[in-house]
């Protein structure tokens, strides 16, 4: 017999808790796994995403599915304020959490390139506005929470007075590179960054109806 099409309920979009964060880190690990912060270990993420929803200007939204973590998505009004504020509120919780992995030649310099990252937006005129990370558990793809959590970032955004929020995707990331135009994004530029070729796509905030 044909098995019964499987269902899911409507996603609950929250801001993250405290006791969230390791889901969250969980969730980065899983999703942007080719990125260089997965590979600065749980510790590291749990402490970076506590950083960005205590900072006023940011914020991390989960979706919640049958009681359990399964999508998150982190957002800053101003990337530059974002990245000094967390380094002075969290520096020695972030440092502790990435040793040893940092003190590898080619990691430490991933870290500094992130670090003068703010520099190059601002060279290149791009929105401050950015959406920093977002995932969704593979299981629970396709169930919209997605499409929700940029919902949320978006009225965040509006409050906020932001009228462009952009993103920044690696090339080869065939699965990202398709989820941003489909939920309203469009291409703007690419750069070089971590060594290979990332496309910026931003999206207006435009007033409700």
């Amino acid at each position: 017999m044909p098995s019964e099409p499987q269902t899911f309920t409507a996603a609950i979009i929250r801001p993250m808790a405290g006791s969230d964060s390791a889901d969250v880190a969980r969730l980065h690990a899983l999703t942007i796994n080719r990125g260089f912060l997965a590979r600065l270990g749980p510790r590291f993420l749990r402490e970076l995403y506590i950083g960005i929803e205590e900072d006023p200007e940011s914020a991390v939204w989960v979706a919640e599915l049958d009681g359990s973590v399964c999508g998150f998505l982190a957002y800053t009004a101003n990337v530059a304020g974002l990245y000094r504020r967390v380094l002075r509120a969290r520096s020695w919780r972030l440092f502790l959490g990435m040793i040893p992995r940092v003190l590898r030649p080619a990691m430490l310099r991933n870290v500094l390139e992130t670090l003068c990252y703010p520099r190059t937006q601002e060279a290149m005129h791009l929105p401050r506005a950015e959406l920093l990370a977002v995932g969704i558990d593979p299981h629970r793809q396709g169930t919209g929470a997605g499409r929700r959590l940029v919902a949320a970032m978006l009225d965040r955004a509006r409050a906020d007075g932001v009228d462009r929020v952009k993103v920044v995707v690696g090339g080869d990331l065939d699965g990202a590179n398709a989820f941003y135009p489909r939920v309203g994004f469009t291409r703007l530029t690419e750069f070089e960054h971590h060594g290979r070729m990332s496309i910026v796509y931003v999206i207006p905030v435009q007033s409700p109806p």
